[in-house]
């Protein structure tokens, strides 16, 4: 059986009801590119997978990311929200999975 995972640090009151949604490699690989700003043209061209996997071997805390996407995911499945932004990017669920994230646009 597969644990929980964890709550992150930052969050001061566990709202996921004990919920946490499943992480796809293309939402762990577009919150590396975009909520860490490494850039999307870094990895033009490889797929969601290998992408993910040259990010672990970079040091990018991979786990740790998808235990903090699954967490926000378990949020949005716990009030059946509709989006939801953490680290400046928003969320975006498809039934229980997080399936990718979204940059926030500034306003001019």
């Amino acid at each position: 059986m597969q644990s929980i995972s964890p709550v992150p640090c930052d969050v001061r009151v566990d709202r996921s009801g004990g919920l946490r949604a499943r992480v796809t490699h293309h939402a762990v690989r577009r919150y590396v590119e975009r909520a860490l700003r490494v850039g999307e043209d870094l990895m033009d061209g490889v797929s969601d997978r290998d992408a993910v996997e040259a990010f672990k071997g970079m040091g990018f805390p991979v786990g740790a990311i998808r235990d903090r996407l699954a967490y926000f995911g378990g949020v949005l499945l716990q009030f059946g929200a509709d989006g939801l932004v953490i680290d400046g990017i928003g969320l975006v669920l498809m039934e229980d999975r997080v399936v990718t994230v979204k940059a926030k646009r500034h306003r001019a």
